[in-house]
């Protein structure tokens, strides 16, 4: 729902939903860091939503993807959809939204690879 305009005029969408907790979105962080990024998360610009994308970079240019398989924002098997259209190289990660922030080793692992080509 938008509530608000931001500073630039735009649309908003409303602030997360207060049922959903730092714990549902990053279950594998410490509570303290996932308090912390859940205040400062900013609101999705309904631009985000709304606005024509005008080119896919995957489509021209390799693409890796890392699924996070206890994802409660993105469903896993929707993650592994979205990779598969995208062509990506893909490996799975045991964790959560933010299983980057949780394990970053196997996360600069993932980059390295996708680096290396």
């Amino acid at each position: 729902m938008i509530r608000e305009l931001n500073s630039a005029g735009h649309p908003v969408i409303a602030p997360p939903n207060p049922l959903r907790s730092p714990a549902s979105d990053a279950a594998d962080v410490p509570a303290d860091l996932a308090d912390v990024m859940s205040a400062t998360q900013r609101p999705l610009p309904a631009a985000a939503l709304t606005e024509n994308a005008t080119a896919a970079r995957w489509r021209t240019r390799p693409s890796w993807f890392l699924v996070s398989e206890h994802d409660n924002a993105i469903p896993p098997d929707a993650e592994r959809f979205m990779a598969k259209r995208m062509g990506a190289v893909t490996e799975s990660i045991s964790g959560s939204h933010t299983a980057f922030i949780a394990n970053p080793v196997c996360a600069a692992s993932f980059i390295t690879k996708a680096l290396a080509g």
